[in-house]
């Protein structure tokens, strides 16, 4: 039972590792306003900064910020990875700001607990493991929060119907922009 629950554990972060480096290669791309994947965006919409997705079932606003969707329902195996920039121009020295929210599908097995109690089994598990700071919450619901060893990233975990949401980078995690987030279902 144990070893379910660190393998669940193991895939979690190794999503989080790829879906980062995804994210990373996919923010080098040009951004435009197209829909190069034929990505079906009826339920969502973004205007003036605010993003909201009927069919997942949240809405966060961006204040004083543009939003453009980069990702979308590409993840596959029912996980959605949105990635949302800062729109042109940005700061000179540290460019455009980003972040990314993933949510994992439903799991009974997801907890914050096991989230946070894994142990990584090797070097490289262990550069990715996260330094946990004081629990919070996003969107009302129970959150952790922490900071990835080898890259310095923010992450914030939450677990919502079942859902894992996997907050990540400083433009999501940023107090005046998290604290806007609502889950709508």
């Amino acid at each position: 039972m144990n070893q379910k629950y660190i393998l669940i554990i193991a895939v979690i972060i190794l999503l989080g590792v790829g879906s980062y480096y995804v994210a990373t290669k996919k923010a080098e791309a040009p951004v435009t306003g197209e829909n190069p994947q034929n990505i079906s965006i009826s339920d969502e919409t973004a205007t003036d900064g605010k993003y909201r997705n009927d069919k997942l079932g949240f809405e966060i606003f961006v204040p004083g910020l543009t939003v453009e969707i980069i990702d979308g329902m590409n993840a596959g195996e029912g996980n959605t990875y949105l990635t949302f920039r800062e729109k042109a121009p940005c700061d000179d020295a540290t460019g455009c700001r980003w972040g990314r929210i993933d949510i994992y599908k439903k799991d009974p097995n997801y907890t914050l607990k096991s989230i946070k109690n894994y142990e990584p089994n090797s070097d490289t598990e262990r550069d990715y493991s996260i330094t946990w700071g004081p629990d919070t919450t996003i969107g009302g619901q129970p959150a952790i929060q922490g900071i990835v060893h080898e890259s310095g990233i923010p992450h914030a975990y939450v677990i919502y119907n079942g859902n894992l949401y996997i907050f990540i980078r400083e433009l999501i995690l940023d107090p005046k922009i998290l604290s806007t987030f609502k889950f709508t279902k």
